[in-house]
């Protein structure tokens, strides 16, 4: 049997063109593989002993799609024997080609393998077990060239980073400005206290003093989350770019946009990098709350005499209302 499947003819479905136009599609440049190297790959599977190849369909817009059913093993080391196949039929093959496990990504060639002939009725369930597992196969250099970044993105890095830590300091600056009168009480509040850089209402210092460590702590804790999900990628061997800040002045921050640089191996691996920032960036912002309440239900006093007075003259403001 497994002479006969390797002695198969490829089976080019939508013919052998190289570029198929889909707006589905999630490759953009050129998925095809030439004819020798989807053979050299349908022979590397079937060699493997773990996938018995039924069709090569070259011409999808997906990529060189490899269709057949898992001999032996399971999806979790599926993909790894499969390039371990490649590097023993040839390293330079295995450097061309970038191999994926994924569902069946033709929904109307899942419905006819399920029986019916309509993908979105007739019983068949496109997010079910009616797509059965293939193989993709596509041109490395084309899947590398999908997470590519331009010149143009350090730019907006670096940007947005300042806009960041400007819109930031806004924020903070803001929670104080916004009670009346706040801004003469904590100028007389701190020429009281002796600080001696106060000379008038106008003067700027107390307050960027007391403002800053709620700016520092929007910018830790976005760092913080930004933090987790690269050592997530790290662990998992998926590649993150550099993280592009997004300002508000509504709440300091919006958040970060940090995009992907390699294909995760597996739906888990991806999963763990997404939910790594959430998580620790949820749970640093609980504890930075509770430390605050805390502080706040204790009436702990500043470091700095500025500070003291902002901590006073909010009191006084809150009392006055």
């Amino acid at each position: 049997d497994d002479e006969s499947a390797d002695a198969e003819p490829l089976l080019p479905i939508l013919g052998n063109a190289s570029v198929v136009a889909d707006p589905v599609s999630p490759y953009a440049l050129n998925p095809a593989l030439d004819e020798p190297t989807a053979r050299a790959v349908r022979n590397a599977i079937d060699a493997s002993g773990v996938f018995r190849v039924s069709t090569v369909e070259r011409g999808s817009p997906f990529g060189c799609v490899v269709r057949g059913s898992v001999r032996r093993g399971d999806s979790s080391t599926l993909l790894d024997e499969l390039e371990g196949a490649l590097r023993a039929a040839s390293p330079e093959l295995a450097k061309k080609v970038r191999l994926f496990v994924t569902l069946e990504p033709d929904l109307f060639a899942a419905a006819a393998a399920a029986g019916s002939e309509d993908p979105f009725g007739g019983g068949f369930d496109p997010l079910g077990e009616d797509r059965e597992p293939v193989l993709v196969a596509v041109p490395a250099d084309q899947a590398d060239a999908l997470f590519a970044a331009g010149p143009a993105r350090l730019l907006l890095v670096l940007g947005g980073g300042a806009a960041s830590a400007f819109t930031a300091l806004s924020f903070a600056l803001s929670s104080y400005l916004l009670l009346p009168g706040f801004a003469e009480k904590l100028a007389a509040a701190a020429e009281a206290a002796g600080s001696g850089t106060v000379t008038s209402a106008s003067d700027p210092a107390p307050l960027l003093d007391a403002a800053m460590p709620i700016a520092v702590a929007v910018l830790a804790l976005q760092l913080t989350h930004d933090l987790a999900h690269s050592l997530a990628g790290a662990r998992s061997g998926v590649k993150l770019d550099v993280p592009l800040l997004v300002p508000s002045l509504q709440t300091g921050l919006f958040g970060s946009i940090t995009p992907l640089r390699s294909h995760p191996r597996t739906r888990d691996a991806l999963f763990d990098v997404a939910l790594a920032g959430p998580a620790l960036g949820g749970a640093a912002s609980i504890a930075v709350l509770a430390v605050g309440l805390v502080l706040t239900a204790a009436g702990q006093p500043p470091e700095s005499a500025a500070a003291a007075a902002a901590a006073g003259s909010a009191r006084e403001v809150a009392g006055d209302a």
